[in-house]
């Protein structure tokens, strides 16, 4: 392709000019002027292609000495293993943590990296028979890569049992691992939401709750239904805390709270839960005499009868179906009473209620 002006010009500065050049070009060569196109554009992608290359190989590197720096800054390492021929090098991963004496060596670190977080079933398996050297090690190594973290976003694949997560989290609990979880609640994919709930009721660590109280205070960013299936699976704590909980919030967040309260059907602190009985809102009321009958304490059962004879039937339903629950002698008469209620689903309560007392009868007679 001759030049523009000068054809005495060598390939490369020919090529140049060209392109400095390009609408002379075309006004004087239009064929010379496609050809120099195409080869540019060549020029480009070949360039492009080297360039995407040359990133993926740093990268490869990176990722393989940020592979080599994790297993030297987390663990106290020993001089690497050598291959001596003897096998030792082909044991089973959960094998080679134990062989590795008082200390975590660079190879089986490595190795614990590169498979991770499936290696976490395998730490698990030979943590127990470690010495104290190497669980303090591998305690640390879990922890700083962040193990339990990744292996819970494999929950849904195959090879990764939430078993393995719950016996993990028994030999390393972590706080920040714990808000992890804990926020997976309030995740816009169900899939992780779900997850969240199902890795908080296994590992049923009570911390949890506390970090879930502002999730029911504040329900924005959470689904307050995940919230409450987390508050469940750990019953005795929740209605607990949720009882003591109950002066330093809104009317719409008792009546949730006292909602998971008679759900957990367990033993809690009744004064805060009798203080909602006088709340102006009818369904606090009510909800607080289910709240009071799931416990089956004998104490609130003066209470509930005073209830019984609430302006508003909702409340009288829940406190007959509460004494019903609870079963004690005095109240009886109130029950009753209640047969005769203008309400029928109050009526209905009571004599549901009553069949308790028959079948005590039953039982002692």
């Amino acid at each position: 392709m001759a030049g523009v002006l000068d054809g005495s010009r060598s390939p490369l500065g020919e090529f140049f000019y060209n392109l400095s050049h390009l609408g002379i070009l075309y006004e004087r060569d239009p064929s010379g002027f496609w050809t120099y196109i195409a080869i540019l554009g060549l020029v480009m992608v070949l360039l492009f292609l080297f360039l995407v290359f040359a990133v993926l190989n740093i990268k490869k590197k990176q990722k393989s000495t940020l592979k080599d720096s994790s297993a030297r800054t987390f663990i106290d390492i020993e001089k690497p293993e050598e291959d001596s021929g003897n096998g030792a090098i082909l044991l089973p991963l959960p094998e080679k943590i134990i062989s590795c004496g008082q200390q975590l060596n660079r190879e089986t670190a490595r190795r614990i990296l590169l498979k991770a977080p499936q290696s976490l079933a395998d730490v698990v398996t030979a943590y127990e028979r470690c010495s104290l050297g190497v669980q303090n090690s591998l305690a640390q190594l879990v922890r700083e890569s962040r193990m339990l973290e990744s292996y819970s976003l494999h929950l849904n694949e195959d090879g990764f049992p939430l078993g393995v997560l719950v016996d993990a989290w028994k030999i390393f609990p972590d706080s920040n691992t714990l808000r992890t979880f804990v926020e997976f609640l309030a995740n816009q994919d169900a899939q992780i939401q779900m997850n969240g709930v199902r890795i908080l009721s296994a590992i049923r660590e009570p911390k949890s709750l506390s970090l879930l109280v502002p999730a029911l205070v504040r329900p924005g960013r959470y689904v307050t239904a995940r919230v409450a299936e987390v508050f469940l699976s750990m019953p005795n704590q929740s209605a607990a805390l949720l009882a003591y909980m109950l002066p330093e919030v809104e009317e719409p967040q008792k009546l949730l709270m006292l909602e998971i309260i008679a759900q957990a059907a367990v033993e809690f602190p009744t004064e805060n839960v009798l203080a909602c009985l006088k709340s102006k809102n009818p369904q606090v009321r009510a909800a607080a005499c289910l709240a009071l009958g799931s416990g089956q304490m004998v104490s609130p059962v003066p209470q509930l009868i005073l209830a019984a004879n609430d302006r508003q039937w909702q409340v009288r339903a829940a406190a007959a179906k509460a004494l019903g629950q609870i079963g004690d002698m005095r109240g009886f008469p109130t029950l009753q009473s209640l047969l005769g209620d203008q309400e029928g689903w109050v009526a209905a309560a009571a004599r549901e209620a009553l069949a308790v007392y028959d079948d005590f009868s039953t039982e002692n007679f």
